[in-house]
């Protein structure tokens, strides 16, 4: 798996599971069409660092190159309340 950023900025993005429920009520807001890929760090065969977020003040893993599949453990819908907002997710 390829998500755009790996082209338009040499990585994907990611987040630890307690980040997901900010991060997703900070930049996506009640959409609607989301979902979330669990995955195994130790399984990516992709290089990951733990960087720092612009403005955040938080260390996030980027993954620098293609997410192999056989990483991803579960696919979670990932859908906001009436209010918009995303729960923790379980």
């Amino acid at each position: 798996y390829k998500a755009g950023t790996l082209k338009s900025q040499g990585f994907m993005h990611c987040s630890k599971r307690d980040q997901v429920q900010a991060i997703g009520n900070r930049l996506f807001r009640g959409q609607s069409d989301l979902v979330l890929l669990c995955i195994d760090p130790e399984q990516i065969t992709a290089d990951i660092c733990y960087e720092h977020a612009e403005g955040c003040g938080e260390i996030f893993p980027h993954i620098y190159g293609a997410l192999n599949l056989d990483a991803v453990t579960a696919v979670l819908d990932f859908v906001p309340g009436e209010d918009g907002a995303f729960p923790h997710p379980s």
